[in-house]
């Protein structure tokens, strides 16, 4: 199964969404350069997420965890937001929120999305993130 992704670009802003993920071919790495913010896929957090091999073509499908995530896309940008958040977040909100807090540092912000979620600044206007999977708010109430 092929990966989507959707960069969206205004003036010098740039965002890349991807969906379900589990690596970036080199030929495509070139364009991501420079993002002002990656949103990604959170339904796994342990190493390796959940990745299978197609018996028939050989190629790989699923997701890749979220510290594999922050791993790829931290060269190339300094705000990474996971969405499609897993069961494994609502295990626990608020030590989730703070797993995926922790994968940051100095120069990378990580955070979980939430449902009416807004980026302030995005192309000069709010960006307004919606996940439908998520369904949580920052005071962890649905």
């Amino acid at each position: 199964m092929k990966s989507q992704a959707y960069l969206v670009e205004r003036g010098a802003e740039r965002l890349l969404y991807t969906g379900e993920m589990i690596w970036n071919e080199k030929k495509y790495r070139e364009p991501l350069k420079e993002l002002g913010l990656v949103v990604t896929d959170g339904s796994y957090y342990r190493k390796g997420g959940l990745v299978r091999k197609d018996k028939e073509t050989g190629r790989l499908y699923g997701h890749n965890g979220v510290k594999n995530l922050v791993r790829l896309f931290r060269e190339y940008t300094d705000h990474i937001v996971f969405t499609h958040l897993g069961s494994w977040f609502y295990r626990d909100i608020e030590a989730s929120k703070q797993k995926i807090v922790e994968l940051g540092s100095e120069d990378l912000l990580v955070e979980a999305a939430y449902d009416g979620m807004t980026l302030e600044n995005w192309f000069s206007q709010p960006f307004f993130l919606c996940s439908a999977s998520s369904m949580w708010t920052p005071s962890g109430i649905p």
